[in-house]
C-alpha cells in the first residue's frame, strides 16, 4: 500500500530539518576555523614580538654585514647580504673547515618564565666535511657560556622552516645570546626571517 498522506508530510519535514542541520553544522565549521584562525596569533607570537633586530635583514649593510648583528670573527670573507624576489637574506660560503657565526644579544630580564620559540628560513648547499656530531648549519641559544638550545643542519635543503623546541628563560637569566651560522663545517649556509619571539606557556608544554 502507498504510504499515507500524513507519513509522506513527516517525511518531507525530517528531510528539511535534514538540510537545515547540514547546512548549520558546515556554517559552524567555517565560523570555528576562522576563530582559531584569528587567535593564533595570540598563541604563536608575531611579528610584532619579534626579540631579533634586522631578522629580515632589510636593514643597512654595514661593513658588509647586516645592521644589528655581530660577527663571530672579524673575517668576513665568504660572507655576504643578497637579494631576490622574496628579500633579503645572509649567506655563509666556506671552502675549508671552520666557524662562524652572526649573534644577537637578547635582553630577557623582563621574559622570566616565558617561552621563547627561535625559527628561520634555511637554505643548505653542499654541506660537508663535519669535524663533531654538532657540526653542521647551526640555530644556537647561548646563556652563560652555555648553549640551552640548538639545531644542527647536516643535509642539503632549499629554504627550509627550522624552528627550535620552545625554551623557558630561568629566573637567573638576564640575557641571552641567539646565534646562527656555521659551526666546524664548510659549504654554503643561507638564512632569512630569523625570529625569536615569546609564545603562551601551554603551546609550550
Amino acid at each position: 500500500m502507498p504510504p499515507a498522506k500524513e507519513y509522506l508530510e513527516e517525511r518531507e519535514v525530517r528531510k528539511m530539518y535534514g538540510r537545515l542541520f547540514r547546512k548549520w553544522f558546515c556554517t559552524s565549521l567555517i565560523a570555528i576555523g576562522a576563530l582559531c584562525w584569528f587567535l593564533l596569533p595570540a598563541f604563536a607570537g608575531t611579528d610584532a614580538d619579534n626579540l631579533i633586530k634586522n631578522g629580515d635583514f632589510s636593514g643597512p649593510v654595514v661593513n658588509g654585514l647586516p645592521s644589528a648583528w655581530n660577527p663571530w670573527t672579524s673575517d668576513v670573507s665568504g660572507v655576504s647580504v643578497n637579494k631576490d624576489a622574496d628579500g633579503s637574506f645572509v649567506s655563509i660560503k666556506k671552502e675549508m673547515n671552520t666557524t662562524w657565526y652572526l649573534r644577537q644579544r637578547i635582553n630577557t630580564k623582563d621574559l622570566h618564565g616565558k617561552a621563547l620559540v627561535f625559527s628561520a628560513k634555511v637554505k643548505v648547499e653542499g654541506i660537508n666535511d663535519f669535524r663533531y656530531e654538532y657540526s653542521g648549519g647551526r640555530l644556537t641559544i647561548v646563556t652563560s657560556g652555555k648553549v640551552v638550545k640548538e639545531i644542527a643542519l647536516k643535509e642539503d635543503c632549499n629554504w627550509k622552516k627550522v624552528t627550535l623546541t620552545p625554551w623557558v628563560v630561568p629566573d637567573d637569566v638576564d640575557f641571552i645570546y641567539a646565534l646562527i651560522g656555521f659551526h666546524t663545517t664548510k659549504g654554503k649556509f643561507s638564512f632569512r626571517d630569523v625570529s625569536l619571539v615569546p609564545i603562551a606557556q601551554n603551546t609550550a608544554k
